[in-house]
């Protein structure tokens, strides 16, 4: 095996440009993933590795092999790249069984009956799916045809694997199942994986590393938990997890960080923000405590006085929404609160600072996500 190498990757549909001259590497054995909202750019990109796309500027290899380099006008065709590429729709053929299918990519590779057989029993196995091989795709669940799918691709043994929402299909309690028992068998088989999805919950439970695109660029490429912990911006804050905006400007001596409901935070604001610079403050809700009628709040903690709007009990907490002033914040507590007024606190380590005013200019492609 070997590190999948990007290096500038640009894709252009006439006059509007899909992929921006994207760079990344997925190392020997890593489980990378595309994340991020619909329109920008992952899919287009994982289709330009499988070879189902050619790209308009930049370099693809694998190790030391070129895949393609547009620049040198070199290019090798899908089917002789070896990768493995399973579809968010499982695209069985109907008509074959669960053998045939796998044995499929097998006879074009032109291995004969006895390794067909070996290789097939091997990946249903690794699958779990021992004793189905002789069904046909309508007698098996949508998970099992999902396994299926994988199977065909795993069996001929690929150099680099490329998933595309491959779990989407899945009822939410499958999808949870799945995606760990599909985690557990990439470390076991150790095979290279690019994985794309815009939920955010299967990349930061999957991942060794996550690449959040946005308008064909990547704008964050970490570990899921320095991107939870640590976003670089406010889309990235925003899309991945929940979190609440606040406006606020730099003091005058650049230590802390006044908000427009005059409340100070005492963090300092990001490096190269100058006094009164407008400044966006975030913070996760689940960060947050409701403090009792006589506890004090902690030295390095921010306070609210707020009022209870809604309460949402979601079994492991309760989600409340609460109003300070015209603002509307969701905080998060293992108890119900009580009706009417209460103390938010937030931590002040826990708070994330980026440059720039209100987040205006983004609303409508965040309003296109879920949290």
């Amino acid at each position: 095996m070997a590190d999948l190498i990007v290096k500038g990757l640009e894709r252009q549909f006439g006059t509007f440009t899909a992929v921006k001259s994207i760079d990344f590497t997925a190392h020997d054995g890593e489980f990378v993933t595309l994340l991020g909202p619909s329109g920008c750019g992952k899919s287009t990109t994982l289709w330009m590795l499988a070879g189902l796309d050619r790209p308009s500027g930049g370099r693809i290899a694998l190790g030391e092999e070129t895949i393609a380099d547009v620049a040198a006008g070199h290019y090798v065709p899908a089917e002789n790249r070896d990768f493995g590429l399973v579809f968010q729709s499982y695209a069985l053929w109907p008509h074959m069984t669960v053998r045939d299918n796998l044995a499929f990519p097998l006879k074009l590779r032109k291995l004969d009956r006895k390794q067909r057989d070996e290789r097939i029993e091997e990946a249903l196995a690794l699958v779990e799916l021992v004793g189905q091989a002789d069904k046909y795709p309508f007698q098996l669940s949508g998970g099992q045809q999902q396994r299926v799918a994988l199977a065909r691709t795993l069996v001929y043994r690929p150099r680099l694997l490329l998933l595309d929402e491959p779990l989407s299909n899945l009822d939410a309690k499958l999808r949870e199942r799945a995606r760990v028992w599909l985690r557990d068998l990439q470390r076991r088989l150790g095979v290279t994986t690019l994985y794309v999805t815009h939920d955010q919950s299967e990349a930061l439970a999957m991942s060794d590393r996550i690449l959040v695109m946005r308008e064909g660029e990547i704008v964050q490429d970490a570990t899921p938990e320095t991107i939870y912990r640590h976003p670089t911006d406010s889309f990235v804050a925003d899309f991945i997890g929940s979190s609440n905006f606040l406006t606020g400007r730099a003091d005058s001596d650049c230590s802390g960080v006044v908000l427009e409901n005059g409340a100070r935070i005492a963090v300092r604001p990001p490096s190269g923000v100058g006094a009164g610079a407008p400044v966006t403050a975030a913070f996760r809700p689940e960060t947050t405590r409701l403090l009792a009628d006589h506890e004090t709040a902690g030295p390095a903690e921010t306070v609210f006085e707020a009022t209870v709007h809604l309460v949402s009990y979601l079994g492991a907490h309760y989600q409340v929404v609460v109003e300070v002033g015209d603002t509307t914040l969701r905080v998060e507590t293992a108890t119900p609160p009580r009706a009417g007024k209460v103390r938010v606190a937030i931590p002040d380590q826990t708070w994330m600072l980026f440059a720039g005013g209100p987040l205006e200019a983004r609303k409508d492609e965040i309003s296109n996500h879920a949290h």
